[in-house]
């Protein structure tokens, strides 16, 4: 029996829906993340209800300890500062995710799902190539319906930066690019074909991401997560005493500079704007609207962290607390700050932080509490999820954005999940 077939076989229902809606999340976007979290709900419900005697590994309490106590403390503390209890509802459901799964992780146990590393890297190869497609689809042969006073055009954003059902086109860039870069997991275990496959996926997802989204921060990600995939790639390549996954890993680099070479050449001139982006940074004068915009909330929001810096204004405050000392004259058409760190020093304060990174490094804790028996995997996994969590957070909402937060606490689990499959 093959490897793949015994990896089929070793799925459960339950690792079916959880695998299947974290690849759709790209192009139902809430929806999809909807259907984790009820069954990450019914498990939670069952595990209570049949009060098993069967261990919850520590890898998993930790996670649900991190998750529960970053929503606790967030939502407690935006109650005092809510004008409505029904506000405070409504700005506590961007991190419900968190809280739910936090939940499942704290009751999880061993065996509930048998999901490893080379089954993500197939599912976020997998949601890759379904979602160029679909969007390739909608792009050609649009429907000709309406979502919520939107066009299905519109909606999608297949004419103009791409975001399928995720509702922004930076979610979306995160999202993918994220899926870009799970592909190359599990390289040991995969046939040739399955790794053309999967390295072919990162290139898609990338390019997809540079020429038809548009995201820069996102994008920015790329040259860090190169490099840590090229360290995947050399460990892998001394492991198997080959220097085939070095070769492969310089070919993906060289396609992928071609690739934004001959996009560039048809006249989608991102280069152009990343240094654009760069030089409003660097010194301001005009250079590039967006990034002159987000310094200004910045600013304003350095302005507001001092006002109240030890608690914060609550989390349905944020742009309330800034609004005072942006300029009178411009319209920024924003609901946050564009910076996770920013959104949540004003939130929650100094005092909040602390929560915020544990939940961001979470997927380091669980690596040095597994590090007697940690692969090259479970390593290129951790970074993968930190890495992009605080470089997409430099531009990003993220954790404050119910479809962002949801996807990286899957993940997370998930994470932990393959790990502890991995020391069975």
């Amino acid at each position: 029996m093959s490897k793949t077939r015994r990896m089929e076989k070793s799925i459960n229902l339950k690792d079916s829906i959880l695998l299947i809606s974290f690849l759709l999340i790209p192009i139902f976007g809430s929806l999809a993340l909807g259907v984790i979290l009820i069954l990450s709900i019914f498990l939670s419900f069952n595990f209570i209800v049949k009060k098993s005697r069967e261990n919850t590994p520590t890898s998993f309490k930790i996670i649900g300890v991190i998750f529960i106590s970053y929503f606790t403390y967030y939502a407690v503390q935006g109650f005092f500062y809510s004008s409505t209890f029904s506000q405070h509802i409504h700005d506590i459901g961007k991190i419900f995710p968190i809280l739910v799964i936090g939940i499942l992780a704290l009751l999880l146990k061993t065996n509930t799902f048998k999901i490893n590393y080379k089954m993500l890297s197939l599912i976020a190869t997998s949601s890759i190539y379904l979602t160029s497609i679909l969007a390739l689809i909608f792009l050609f042969f649009p429907l000709d319906i309406t979502i919520l006073g939107q066009s299905f055009v519109s909606k999608t954003g297949v004419l103009d930066r791409l975001e399928m059902g995720t509702g922004n086109a930076l979610p979306f860039a995160t999202i993918f690019i994220t899926f870009s870069f799970l592909a190359c997991l599990g390289y040991e275990k995969k046939s040739n074909l399955e790794k053309i496959i999967s390295f072919s996926a990162l290139i898609l997802g990338i390019l997809v991401v540079g020429f038809w989204n548009g995201s820069r921060g996102p994008l920015l990600l790329v040259a860090p997560l190169i490099f840590l995939m090229v360290w995947y790639l050399f460990k892998n390549s001394k492991a198997a005493k080959t220097w085939r996954p070095l070769i492969l890993g310089s070919i993906v680099i060289t396609l992928l500079i071609l690739g934004f070479i001959i996009m560039q050449s048809f006249g989608h001139d991102m280069s152009t704007n990343m240094v654009n982006g760069l030089k409003e940074l660097s010194y301001s004068g005009g250079h590039d609207t967006s990034v002159n915009i987000r310094l200004i909330l910045y600013q304003a929001g350095f302005e507001a962290f001092f006002v109240s810096p030890i608690f914060g204004f609550g989390i349905g405050n944020l742009l309330e607390s800034v609004t005072q000392f942006l300029p009178k004259t411009g319209k920024f058409g924003y609901s946050h700050l564009h910076n996770m760190f920013l959104n949540h020093v004003i939130a929650g304060g100094l005092v909040g932080l602390p929560f915020l990174f544990m939940l961001a490094t979470s997927p380091l804790l669980i690596l040095w509490q597994k590090r007697d028996i940690i692969s090259t995997n479970g390593i290129y996994l951790s970074f993968l999820i930190v890495i992009t969590i605080f470089g997409a957070g430099m531009s990003n909402v993220l954790f404050f954005h119910d479809l962002l937060a949801g996807f990286f606490s899957v993940l997370i689990l998930i994470a932990a999940i393959a790990l502890n499959k991995q020391d069975n």
